[in-house]
């Protein structure tokens, strides 16, 4: 299609340049197609915003190529920005994570709470996913398993002082009562 030159399919004709830029719109927000029509009807830009079966019939059918290169195009600029974007997020969810536990104790502290076992487990769960999630950015280790075999584990919990060995017993003798015979 020649630059300027528009396409009409039952409704508003688009240009090859709004078309680009609607697509571009999408890739930006990632293939949301709502997220996508809300800017471009906030912008202003354009005479009419396509619908959204509109948009999706560009992407997946007589537009995809150029929807194709334009996500190409800008990956690497995208998922940036989408890191930064989670790293926000990130950081609000510490904050609130952080209030939210500050609160919990402070009813502990103060007998306020209504169910403080239930409180207590919550705030132990947030406190291993912290601590997991902390090992996880610092590059330790997130889980322990064991590679050595029974006997090594016994011998080592021996050496610790956790187990005692004990000889093996002899048996003893018990004496069993006589059945008396029935007539």
């Amino acid at each position: 299609m020649a630059r300027g030159h528009r396409q009409i399919r039952g409704g508003h004709p688009y240009t090859e340049t709004e078309i680009k830029r609607v697509l571009m719109c999408v890739v930006a927000w990632s293939g949301n197609v709502r997220a996508a029509i809300e800017q471009l009807k906030a912008e202003g830009d354009l005479e009419q915003v396509p619908t959204p079966i509109t948009i999706r019939e560009w992407m997946r059918g007589k537009h995809a190529v150029i929807y194709d290169q334009l996500r190409d195009e800008h990956l690497i600029a995208i998922e940036r920005d989408l890191a930064d974007r989670y790293r926000g997020v990130a950081a609000q969810a510490v904050e609130a994570t952080e209030l939210g536990v500050q609160v919990a104790v402070e009813q502990l502290k103060a007998g306020e709470d209504k169910d403080p076992s239930r409180s207590a487990a919550n705030l132990a769960t947030v406190a291993d996913k912290a601590l997991r999630d902390y090992s996880l950015l610092e590059g330790k280790p997130t889980s322990i398993q064991e590679q050595r075999g029974l006997a090594d584990a016994m011998r080592a919990l021996i050496d610790m002082g956790v187990l005692i060995p004990t000889a093996a017993l002899p048996e003893a003798t018990v004496e069993q009562p006589e059945m008396e015979e029935s007539a």
